[in-house]
């Protein structure tokens, strides 16, 4: 009876033990499989990048920086911005007196305040690399009358449009599109050779300017530059300038207006000269005359066949040196 009752259990104790050794097996590939899917899963999240920081190009050759928006008391001068420098947009913006100011941080990391228009928001330095028209729109058919000149420094403003970029010249005098490769770059030896010299250009006294380009044509770090001729081209503008005459004088700041006559409010401009132009004096004024903060005579002048006045604060009758 007993050996009868062993037999008849011997299957159920054999099917017991198959099912628990499947419920391990089954646990044992369980385990495995799931950590898979999860680090498969772990793979599969996509990883945060830094956002890219928000800038903006000074247009002008100084703008201040400032601890307020505006012009009024609280609105404190901080420092100089000078054209062609970088700032950090730091997302604050406020409108007084119908203009739009920006709250920006320097490469210093100092922070204040600007006028949104003096500066180009989210362009890139250039500098174009051969004479280029400009166009009105990214199209062949809207050219203007203006173009960039060799070593023109401009903002390049992000662009979608294949083969064109926009771009915006010094104090927004030049705006308009460009197109793309050869004609720009964004070199920066280039770009740092072509902001010095203008630097250097815009310093009113011959001497200092003539120091300025000196020391830019010896940088031994500018000499692989596209532009270095430039620089080269303007010391030999100063050597001319240096052998003027006494009864001559050279323009020393950039489009100076020549008026009917010597004065400001009851003249007419009948053209302008170029910084660097050498004139013959005709005549000038007795005294010297007051114009704002400025002191100067007034100078009637002949160039290129056509007379006119101009104020002698913007020009110079004093040599630059004789080691030039």
């Amino acid at each position: 009876m007993k050996t009868m009752t062993l037999w008849l259990m011997l299957p159920l104790l054999l099917l017991g033990m198959a099912g628990c050794g499947g419920g391990a097996e089954n646990q044992e590939q369980s385990g495995p499989e799931m950590a898979e899917t999860e680090q498969a899963g772990m793979a599969e999240e996509p990883q945060t990048k830094a956002a890219a920081v928000p800038v903006a190009i000074c247009l002008w050759e100084k703008v201040g920086l400032r601890a307020a928006p505006g012009t009024g008391s609280d609105a404190k001068y901080l420092t100089t911005i000078y054209f062609g420098e970088k700032v950090e947009l730091l997302g604050e913006s406020q409108e007084v007196d119908g203009k739009t100011y920006q709250k920006v941080r320097l490469s210093d990391g100092k922070e204040g305040w600007v006028y949104e228009y003096l500066f180009a928001i989210g362009a890139e330095l250039g500098v174009a690399a051969n004479e280029t028209e400009i166009y009105r729109r990214p199209d062949l058919m809207t050219a203007t009358d203006k173009t960039l000149e060799r070593g023109e420094i401009v903002a390049i403003l992000p662009s979608d449009k294949p083969g064109w970029v926009q771009v915006v010249g010094k104090e927004r005098k030049k705006e308009g599109w460009v197109q793309a490769g050869a004609n720009l770059t964004t070199e920066e030896l280039d770009v740092a050779v072509v902001v010095m010299l203008d630097k250097a250009l815009a310093e009113t006294d011959p001497e200092k300017q003539a120091e300025a380009l000196e020391k830019l044509s010896e940088n031994s770090s500018f000499q692989n530059s596209v532009f270095i001729d430039l620089i080269q081209s303007e010391l030999e503008a100063l050597k001319e300038r240096n052998e003027i005459g006494e009864d001559q004088l050279y323009i020393t700041a950039d489009k100076v207006n020549v008026r009917n006559l010597p004065s400001v409010d009851d003249s007419e401009v009948l053209f302008q000269v170029e910084a660097g132009t050498i004139c013959n004096i005709i005549d000038q004024t007795d005294e010297r005359i007051k114009i704002n903060d400025m002191e100067d005579y007034w100078y009637k002048i002949s160039c290129d066949g056509k007379e006119g006045w101009v104020f002698g604060h913007h020009t110079s009758k004093k040599g630059v040196g004789k080691d030039l």
